[in-house]
């Protein structure tokens, strides 16, 4: 159940709107959550510092995260989430390497 929803089904009791103070407490929440979604609408999203530096460091050759990881100066974890948003958005391409009897994830430039 949203706070929205809470809030409605406040202002629909009949105890709580006889009192006239939690009516416009109550109408004046539901205007706060009105500006605030329009204000997540309207709001840019940020850009992403290292997705750039993460797609400049893929080649034509499989490289894994950790590999990235070095070139780029952050942690694997950091560039496994560029490299996943890179594969999604057609940019990266996912592959599958042997190492060692363990089987590694890898990434190409597309």
């Amino acid at each position: 159940m949203t706070k929205r929803e809470v809030i409605t089904a406040m202002l629909n009791d009949s105890a709580i709107s006889a009192n006239a103070d939690y009516v416009a407490y109550l109408e004046n929440e539901i205007k706060l959550l009105d500006k605030k979604a329009a204000r997540a609408k309207t709001a840019p999203k940020k850009a992403d510092a290292y997705i750039d530096a993460v797609a400049g460091a893929l080649t034509a050759d499989p490289q894994t995260r950790d590999d990235i990881a070095a070139v780029v100066g952050i942690s694997p974890a950091k560039v496994g989430a560029r490299l996943n948003k890179l594969v999604e958005d057609g940019k990266a391409v996912k592959g599958f390497v042997k190492v060692d009897k363990k089987k590694k994830v890898t990434y190409v430039l597309a």
